[in-house]
C-alpha cells in the first residue's frame, strides 16, 4: 500500500534462496527462525557481501542479541510488536542511507602514506545522511566549501571525501593548520618564498597553492589567521595572482579551497576575528558537522569500525567489547567527539590481552569520569612534562645504563641527560634518583604501556 514490492519468506534458508535468486535493497528479519536463525542469515549475507540493508525485528528480551546483529551490519532494529508507523517512518531512510552509502563506499582519496584508501567515513544517522548527500552534490562542483563543527567530528575527513568524488582526485590534496603556525610562518606557507628572501632561505620554497593546483587546498581552523593573512587569502580567492615571499613573477593557480573551522561562526564574525567578505567568498557552501551526542544511531557503527581499524593497524585479534565495557562507552559524553572515541577504542585495543575489551582496558578518564583532572574531557590526567617524567624514570629503573635508557626511550644519551637534569631525577651522588622503583619488571611494561597509552589519547 506504500508503494514498495515486498517477498516474504518462511525462515532464514528460505530467504537465503531467494537472495540467489534475486536482489533486495531491503531484509527485514526476524531473529529466531526455524532451520537457519536471523544471525546465521546476516552471517551469509556478510559472507557474499550481498548489497541489502537489513534490520531485524527483537523481542524486548534480546536487546543484546539485536545488538550483535548491528555488529553485523545490520542497519537497525526493531522490538515486537513491531509499530507500523515506526517501521513506514524507517524504511525511507534506511533506503537512502543505504544508496549514500553504495556511492561513499567507492570513493578513493590519498592517505597520508600516499597510497590510496577506502574513506571509512560511516553514519546512518539522518544528519550523517545530509551530510553524505551534500558531499555528494558538491564534490564535482568547483565552489569553495566551509565546513563547521566542533574539534573531533571529522572535518577533514569530509574535505578529503569531497576531493575524493571531484575531477580533482587525481591530483594533490593539500591541508594546512592555521592554528598551527604564527603569520609569518602561515604566509610563507601559503604562498612561500625564493631563494635569498630572508636570512636561512637557502632554496625556493613552493607555497601551498601551488603544491595544490588542479586539486585541493584544505584550510584548518581558518578563523585563527590574521586578519593580514586572510585579506591576502582573499585576493587569491577572487582569482587574483600573488608572488611568493621575494619574488616578482606573478603566479596564478586553479586550486579548489575548503576551509574548516571549530569556532561558532555568529561569534567570530562579531569579535571581528573572521573578515566577513573572506567568510561569504568561503562560504558558497556551508557543510555542518554534528557532534557525537547528537549522533545516537551511529555510535555503535562507529565503535565496530574502529575496532576492527584499530585490531588490524596494532596486530591485535580484538573482536568483541564486553557488556560491561559497552555500557561505559554509551554513558561517557563523548566531549572530544569522533576523534576521542577513536581514541578511545585504540587504547582500549592496545592494553587488551584477549578478543574481548573490559572495563579494565578503556581509558581512566572514560572508565571513572569523576577521577578524571584537569579537564571534562577525561583525557588529560597529567600534564605532558609529568608523563614523560615517569616515562624518564621507569626506563632508568629497568635498564642498567642511561645508554641503554636512552636507546629503549628513542633519545640519544645527550637529550636523556638533559632531561634528568630537567626533572630533577638526579640523586646527591649523580645517580638516577628514580625511588621508589617498580616492584618488578611486569610493573615496569605495565606502567610504560599505561603512560604510551595516555600519550597516545593527550
Amino acid at each position: 500500500m506504500e508503494g514498495y514490492t515486498a517477498t516474504t519468506a518462511e525462515d532464514g534458508l528460505e530467504a537465503l534462496v531467494r537472495l540467489t535468486d534475486s536482489t533486495f535493497a531491503l531484509i527485514i528479519t526476524e531473529l529466531k527462525m526455524p532451520r537457519m536463525d536471523g544471525m546465521a542469515l546476516l552471517r551469509e549475507i556478510e559472507l557474499r557481501r550481498l548489497p541489502s540493508a537489513v534490520v531485524v525485528l527483537t523481542g524486548r528480551g534480546s536487546i543484546e542479541t539485536a545488538v550483535e546483529a548491528i555488529r553485523r551490519d545490520a542497519f537497525d532494529y526493531l522490538t515486537k510488536p513491531v509499530d507500523p508507523q515506526r517501521l513506514l517512518q524507517l524504511i525511507p531512510k534506511v533506503l537512502e542511507a543505504q544508496r549514500i552509502r553504495s556511492a561513499l563506499q567507492t570513493i578513493r582519496i590519498p592517505a597520508a602514506d600516499s597510497e590510496p584508501r577506502i574513506n571509512r567515513m560511516v553514519g546512518r544517522s539522518p544528519r550523517m545522511v545530509e551530510v553524505f548527500d551534500l558531499i555528494e552534490r558538491v564534490a564535482p562542483a568547483r565552489a569553495s566549501v566551509l565546513i563547521t563543527g566542533e574539534s573531533g567530528t571529522g572535518k577533514e575527513l569530509v574535505a578529503r571525501a569531497m576531493h575524493g568524488l571531484s575531477p580533482r582526485s587525481a591530483h594533490a590534496f593539500v591541508s594546512v593548520n592555521s592554528a598551527a603556525l604564527p603569520p609569518d610562518l602561515l604566509e610563507n606557507e601559503l604562498f612561500g618564498h625564493e631563494r635569498g628572501a630572508f636570512t636561512g632561505a637557502a632554496i625556493r620554497k613552493e607555497g601551498c597553492f601551488e603544491l595544490a593546483h588542479q586539486g585541493t587546498l584544505f584550510l584548518d581552523e581558518v578563523a585563527d589567521m590574521s586578519l593580514a593573512t586572510q585579506a591576502k587569502l582573499l585576493r587569491v580567492l577572487e582569482g587574483h595572482p600573488y608572488r611568493r615571499l621575494g619574488g616578482t613573477r606573478e603566479i596564478t593557480v586553479d586550486v579548489r579551497v575548503v576551509a574548516a573551522t571549530n569556532r561558532g561562526i555568529d561569534r567570530v564574525l562579531e569579535e571581528g576575528r573572521l573578515r566577513q567578505d573572506l567568510y561569504f567568498r568561503l562560504s558558497t557552501v556551508e557543510i555542518h558537522l554534528p557532534p557525537l551526542r547528537e549522533r545516537g544511531e551511529d555510535f555503535a557503527l562507529l565503535v565496530r569500525a574502529f575496532l576492527s581499524e584499530s585490531s588490524r593497524a596494532n596486530g591485535k585479534p580484538v573482536s568483541r567489547i564486553g557488556p560491561a565495557a559497552m555500557d561505559r562507552l554509551l554513558r561517557y559524553p563523548w566531549p572530544g567527539n569522533v576523534r576521542q572515541l577513536r581514541n578511545a577504542i585504540e587504547h582500549a585495543v592496545i592494553l587488551s590481552t584477549g578478543d574481548t575489551i573490559s572495563v579494565e582496558d578503556l581509558p581512566l578518564g572514560v572508565r571513572e569520569p569523576g577521577r578524571a583532572a584537569g579537564g571534562s574531557d577525561g583525557i588529560y590526567l597529567h600534564t605532558i612534562d609529568e608523563m614523560e617524567r615517569r616515562l624518564i624514570a621507569v626506563a632508568l629503573a629497568r635498564f642498567p645504563t642511561r645508554t641503554q635508557a636512552a636507546e629503549a626511550l628513542g633519545v640519544s644519551p645527550r637529550t636523556l641527560y638533559n632531561k634528568i637534569r630537567r626533572y630533577a631525577l638526579l640523586a646527591r651522588d649523580g645517580r638516577a634518583d628514580v625511588t621508589p622503583p617498580p616492584s618488578s619488571e611486569t610493573d615496569v611494561v605495565r606502567e610504560a604501556r599505561r603512560l604510551d597509552s595516555l600519550f597516545r589519547l593527550a
